[in-house]
């Protein structure tokens, strides 16, 4: 039951930065590519064993949401064109 609450609080969140970002509420410059989200899995592991587990399920629920939205360069955009 928690695994799923804080799956839905993943998801609310990414929206809502998504949604900063589109309304530039955000700069696109807090965004991290590969090497920044390398030094956040370092940050992660040295935080324990329950940070970094947060760490994973937190990335892999992003790029579920991310690949889903219809974006041509993402995975979710090839859905428009089928």
């Amino acid at each position: 039951h928690y695994a799923v609450e804080q799956t839905f609080v993943i998801i609310d969140k990414t929206l809502e930065v998504l949604w900063q970002l589109v309304s530039a509420q955000r700069d696109a410059k807090e965004l991290k590519g590969p090497i920044g989200i390398a030094q956040l899995s370092g940050q992660a592991t040295d935080g324990g064993l329950k940070i970094t587990l947060w760490f994973i399920a937190m990335l892999s629920v992003n790029l579920g949401l991310i690949n889903l939205l219809p974006i041509p360069p993402l995975d979710g955009g090839h859905l428009l064109y089928y």
